[in-house]
């Protein structure tokens, strides 16, 4: 395999990923597949990975000076351009999947608060105690 087919081929994984996880996220935010345990981490190493091979790549072709004239040189140059537009709407969709979680996370401590407030203290009873008698 030569330098352009192997830099074609870390382009095409990466933007392989950036679909799959697209989809994922898109799916809404309350996706069953994203919310459980240990997916987020998964999908970060696997991006890490892939990102680095790509940037692996990219920088021994770069480096070869008579690539840049080539026409394949142009069509890497496009399906970088491509990936970067993936990459903005992936920031997005994880800008909004934080906001959620922040929300959601703001209601799970709001009713753990009002139900500390209906046990009360240790040494106190709770405020439907002391209303009901």
């Amino acid at each position: 395999m030569n330098r352009q087919e192997k830099i074609e081929q870390a382009l095409a994984r990466f933007k392989l990923l950036q679909d799959r996880q697209i989809g994922m996220l898109s799916k809404g935010c309350d996706s069953s597949a994203v919310a459980k345990e240990g997916v987020i981490k998964d999908m970060v190493f696997e991006r890490s990975r892939t990102f680095e091979d790509l940037r692996n790549e990219i920088s021994i072709f770069s480096g070869i000076s008579k690539a840049r004239d080539k026409p394949a040189f142009l069509e890497c140059r496009l399906m970088v351009s491509e990936i970067l537009e993936k990459e903005k709407i992936l920031t997005e969709l994880v800008k909004e999947r934080k906001e959620k979680l922040t929300r959601d996370m703001e209601t799970v401590r709001r009713g753990k608060k009002t139900l500390r407030g209906y046990r009360g203290g240790a040494d106190t009873p709770g405020r439907s105690m002391e209303l009901t008698g």
